[in-house]
């Protein structure tokens, strides 16, 4: 199986390839690809490039997230809440909406998007993060049940960090 990691960060991207690199088996390939998820056109362009490369995307994980500022909701900066939907919820959006086409295509695929617990329960202090993490949950949900006959698998993983 390849292995396609993309991000912005190229030096985490370069690590995780390395690895990972270290388990693949059998002539798999294990590449890091810069990205921002919060960009649709550079979205579909990964998407584009995969199955350019290796014929077809058969697993997607949506990992992308931010949690900017903890608060209660009256002191919250408005613009840092606007950049974590970017991310959060519009990266989740353009990711599913080029895998989901792409397996439409192609018969089928899985997709995993990373929820978080706060999005199940709330965490105090992290509102404008649970509501966005609320939101994956829901658009997951959602997905799955709008594309199970298209044998689209669609699950989401809510883990909580210790602390």
């Amino acid at each position: 199986m390849n292995v396609v990691i993309s991000g912005r960060r190229t030096k985490v991207g370069a690590q995780a390839t390395q690895e990972l690199a270290a388990f693949a088996k059998d002539g798999a390939k294990v590449k890091f690809v810069q990205n921002d998820v919060t960009d649709e056109s550079s979205v579909k362009a990964l998407i584009d490039g995969i199955v350019a490369e290796f014929g077809a995307l058969d697993y997607a994980m949506n990992n992308a997230g931010v949690s900017l500022e903890t608060g209660l909701l009256p002191q919250s900066d408005s613009e840092v809440y606007k950049k974590m939907l970017e991310i959060n919820v519009l990266g989740v959006y353009y990711c599913m909406k080029h895998e989901i086409a792409q397996m439409q295509k192609q018969g089928g695929g899985a997709i995993v998007n990373l929820c978080s617990i706060a999005g199940l329960n709330g965490i105090p202090y992290a509102n404008t993060y649970v509501s966005t993490k609320h939101a994956v949950v829901d658009f997951t949900k959602s997905c799955a049940l709008d594309h199970a006959a298209e044998n689209i698998c669609i699950n989401g993983v809510a883990l909580q960090k210790n602390h």
